[in-house]
Parts: structure tokens; sequence; C-alpha cells
């Protein structure tokens, strides 16, 4: 009887059937990876994922700029008419810093060789360029679709995305031996994924682009301003502290280490994209309505944390013991050191899947200056940390502090969103 009831409650529920429809296209999409994630170690050596993961550092950095965090305004916006001048204020953004970064890139080439040790900087960024302007535009209607609940076309472009990744990856290096096959992979999956959505919401665009004016677009602008203002640093340094270990180690300990951070960091985050990603889209959604109409907030956000929890609870203990074996059993004996990692990381990836779905409960309360405070300490101990482990010539001690560190701030991150929810409850009961 008692699982009839819930049975019945989770039909019902538009939060988990909306969760059942992303993770339906994650579990599709990122099982695409892991199984090709064997043939992949075997095609590239750890200093290719090491240049991969540079230039992914490199995407997802200016990604986060490009958009001025605008995007994540098309969700809370009042009505369709406010979004759509919304997006495109973001789409005239991303050109703009597109066009800004590939000048800048195009003008220092030289000291990009130097620090990325690339010996094709022009093909670098002209494929990191190409790939900023679909990941961004593909991440602002995917806060379109958000908004407009169609989380059926967010699994179809997760699975297209990495199925097109995986498939450039695996041609390009093994036929063509191009070390630039997971770049490529990577800006070809970025692009279907942007098509397929665009293609889904042709038609109404095109009945809303006379809803686009100079006017509105300039309202918007200053209305949202507060998404550049806090959002966007916050998003940026956020951003920029999660890439800093590649850049750190690269230049400290060297491409091959990095790679083997990179890869290990990569197949810890498949849980996260996996469950984390898909829960996090709907429960910003979910949020901002509960918030609009001061709905049971903390409820929402413990129930969000328990059930991920006990997802995430046993590959994090499997990994912390048996993850070099794992690691050298399947993708092959050059991977070792990337298994002696994932004991480290596992940890913290626990803590990140737990609490990243929720993270944006800050954004919905306005808070937006607090998570830029948060950001900007992670900014400043991440590189702390693996510099103190380069002092010491020890690159796992610099890892574990860095480790010990970031779980620190997780928690502290979520104190301060219940206490939030607790200021909006009491308000409530007034």
């Amino acid at each position: 009887m008692l699982l009839q009831t819930l049975q019945k409650k989770l039909a019902n529920s538009d939060f988990f059937g909306n969760v059942a429809k992303l993770m339906a296209g994650t579990v599709i999409a990122q099982s695409i990876t892991v199984l090709a994630s064997p043939l992949l170690t075997r095609i590239y050596s750890p200093a290719d994922f090491g240049a991969f993961a540079l230039f992914n550092a490199v995407v997802s950095v200016v990604s986060v700029i490009a958009t001025g965090r605008y995007d994540m305004a098309v969700v809370v916006a009042k009505d369709k008419k406010q979004a759509v001048n919304i997006a495109v204020l973001t789409f005239i953004l991303i050109l703009c810093t597109s066009s800004l970064f590939l000048l800048l890139s195009l003008l220092f080439k030289d000291n990009l060789t130097q620090v990325m040790g690339d010996a094709h900087p022009v093909l670098f960024i002209l494929l990191s360029v190409i790939t900023i302007v679909f990941a961004s535009s593909y991440q602002l209607l995917s806060y379109w679709a958000n908004r407009e609940k169609d989380f059926a076309i967010l699994a179809k472009t997760k699975v297209a995305q990495n199925l097109i990744n995986v498939i450039l990856a695996l041609l390009v290096g093994y036929f063509l031996n191009n070390s630039y096959g997971l770049m490529i992979g990577l800006m070809g999956g970025t692009a279907s994924a942007f098509f397929l959505i665009i293609l889904k919401n042709a038609h109404d665009f095109k009945l809303l682009a006379k809803e686009v004016t100079r006017s509105r677009v300039l309202l918007v602008f200053k209305r949202y301003k507060n998404f550049p203002k806090y959002s966007m640093p916050s998003s940026f340094l956020d951003t920029f502290s999660s890439q800093i270990p590649i850049f750190f180690i690269t230049s400290l300990f060297g491409q091959a280490l990095a790679g083997h951070f990179g890869f290990s960091y990569r197949i810890l985050s498949i849980p996260i994209a996996l469950v984390g990603s898909s829960i996090a889209q709907v429960f910003f959604q979910r949020f901002s309505d509960e918030y609009r109409s001061k709905g049971e907030l903390k409820n929402l956000i413990y129930r969000t944390w328990v059930t991920l929890a006990i997802f995430g609870v046993i590959p994090c203990i499997v990994l912390l013991l048996a993850g070099p074996f794992l690691f050298k059993f399947i993708f092959g004996a050059e991977w070792v050191t990337a298994g002696e990692i994932v004991k480290y990381l596992a940890i913290m990836q626990f803590f990140v899947l737990i609490s990243s779905p929720t993270s944006t409960a800050l954004v919905v309360f306005g808070a937006q200056n607090t998570a830029f405070l948060f950001s900007l300490s992670s900014a400043i101990y991440r590189p702390a940390a693996l510099f103190l482990g380069y002092y010491l010539n020890d690159f796992y001690t610099g890892l574990l502090i860095y480790v010990l560190l970031e779980v620190t701030q997780i928690i502290c991150y979520n104190i301060i969103i219940i206490r939030h929810c607790n200021k909006i409850q009491k308000e409530k009961m007034l």
C-alpha cells in the first residue's frame, strides 16, 4: 500500500517527471562517453588529454564571460516577450565577446605557444572561438527550454552532443592520428546540440521576432543588470578557479600529469552530469516557482540532497578503495596515475554531486554577491594549495589540501542557503 502511494505521488510529480526525462537522455549520453573512454585512452596519450584539458578550460572560462550570465535571466523573466529580448541581448554579447577573444588571442599567439606548449596556436585559437560560440549559445537556448519546461529536447541534445563528440574524436584520432581530435569532437558535439535545439524552437522564435526591439533589449539590459554585475563575476571566478588546477598542473608539473588529472576529473564528473545536472535544471525552475509562491523551499533542498547522497555514496567508496586498479584495468596501464588522483577527488566530487544542483538557490534569492565572495575565496585557495604542493615537491599533498578546503567551502555555502530559507519561512509566518 505504501509503495503504491509513493509510486502514485512520483507519477503525479512534475519535479520527478522532468528529472526522469533529463536523466533518460543523460544516461544514454554518458553511457556513450563511458563506453568510448577505454578506446579513447588507447588512442590518445595523457599528454593529448592534457592539451584537451587546456582547450576545455579556455572554452569553459570564456563561455561564462560571453553570456554575461544574462542567459540565466531567461528563466526568471516575467513573460516570453521579455525573455526573447534577453535572449537576443545575450546572443549579441556572445558574438562580441568571441570576436574580442579571437582578436586578443591572435595578437598574443606567441605567448599562448609558450604557456600551452602548442605547436599550432592558430588552429587551437580558431577551434576555441568556434566552440565558445556554440557552447555559449547552446547554454542560452537550454535556459529557454528550461523556462518552457521542454526537458525532452534537453535530453535529446545531451545524447546528440556526446554521440557526435565521441564519433569525431575516435575518427580523427584513429584515422588521422591527430591529437586535436578530442578538441574537434567537443566542437562538433556542441554544434550539433545547438542546431538541434534551434530547429525545435525555430517556429516560436520566428513568431517572437516581432517582439524584439532596441528599446526592449536596452530595458532588459538595465533591469537584469545584477546578473552581469554579480552572477557573471561569480560564475567566472567559479569556473576559472575550477580550471586553475589544469593551468597550474600544466605549468608546474607538466602536461602529462595535467592529462591524468583532467581525465580523472572527467570520469568523476560523469555521475554529476548523469544525475546532478539533470536535477539542477529542474531544481532551478521548480525552486524559482516555489520562491515566487513562498512554498516549501527547505524541504525541496533537503529532498534533493538526500536523493543525491544515496546515489553517490557507493561509487565514492569503491573509488576510494580501488581507484588505481580500476583505472589500470579499464583504461590501460598508462592511466594508473589517474587512478591515484581519483582517490583524492572522489570525496570532493561526492560533496559536489550533492550540493551543485541546489547552488542556484542563491541566484533565486538574489544573493549573487554572496556567491561571488565564495567564488573569490576559491580562486585564492585552489592555486595556493597546488603551489604549496609544488613548493613541497609533493603533488599529492597539494591535492589533499585542495580537496579539504573545497569540502569545507561547500558545507559553508549550503549553511548559508538554509539560513536564507529559514528567513523566508519566518517572513511567511508573519
